[in-house]
C-alpha cells in the first residue's frame, strides 16, 4: 500500500509539472509568497495585536498556541521523517529542507482556522460568517494545491500538513473551551 501511495504521489507531481500554465503558475506563486514566513508572520502579528488591543487574551493564547504548536510540530516531524522533496526537475522553484509535512499547508490551516475562530465570535450575521468561512477554507485548499502544483511537495505532504494544522487548532480550541484559560478572560 505504501508503494502505491508513493507511486500516486509521484504521478500527481509529474502531471502538474508537465501541464503548468502561465496563469496558474503566477496564481500559485502568489499563494506561495502569501503563505510564506514573512507574510504569515506579519498576519500573525496583526491578529495577535488586534486581540491584545481588545483585551482578548484568552483568544490570543488559543491563536498563538495553535500557530506555535503547528510550526514547532512541522519542524520536529520534518526532522524525524526526513522525506526528500520531489525531484528538482518537477519543481518550479527551489525549496530546501525536508518535504513531510508541508509547513505551508500546516500553517495555512492553523492561521486561517484561527481567523474563522476569531471572526465567528464577532460577526453577527450567519451569512457573513458562512461566506468568510468558505473563503478561508478555499484559501487553505488552494495553498495546499499550490505546493503540489509547483512541485515542491507531494500530495501526502500537504495532507499531512492539513491534518497536523487541524490537530494543533483542535487542541487549542478545546483548551480555550475549558476553564484552564479563564483567568485571562477579559472581565
Amino acid at each position: 500500500m505504501f508503494l502505491q501511495i508513493q507511486s500516486l504521489d509521484y504521478r500527481i507531481v509529474e502531471y502538474f509539472a508537465l501541464h503548468r500554465s502561465d496563469f496558474l503558475t503566477s496564481f500559485f506563486m502568489f499563494l506561495a509568497v502569501w503563505g510564506g514566513e514573512i507574510v504569515s508572520t506579519f498576519l500573525t502579528i496583526l491578529i495577535l495585536g488586534f486581540l491584545w488591543k481588545r483585551r482578548e487574551i484568552k483568544t490570543a493564547i488559543v491563536v498563538f498556541g495553535t500557530l506555535a504548536s503547528g510550526a514547532t510540530s512541522v519542524w520536529v516531524i520534518k526532522f524525524l521523517v526526513g522525506r526528500s522533496r520531489p525531484d528538482e526537475s518537477f519543481r518550479y522553484y527551489v525549496e530546501t529542507g525536508f518535504s513531510f509535512p508541508s509547513g505551508h499547508a500546516t500553517f495555512a490551516v492553523c492561521l486561517y482556522l484561527s481567523c474563522i475562530y476569531i471572526l465567528d465570535r464577532y460577526s453577527v450575521s450567519w451569512k457573513w460568517r458562512l461566506l468568510f468561512d468558505i473563503v478561508m477554507i478555499s484559501v487553505v485548499l488552494a495553498m495546499g494545491l499550490s505546493r503540489v502544483y509547483l512541485g515542491v511537495h507531494y500530495p501526502t505532504d500537504v495532507l499531512g500538513g492539513f491534518a497536523l494544522g487541524f490537530l494543533s487548532f483542535l487542541f487549542f480550541w478545546a483548551l480555550g473551551r475549558t476553564s484552564l484559560l479563564d483567568r485571562w478572560d477579559k472581565k
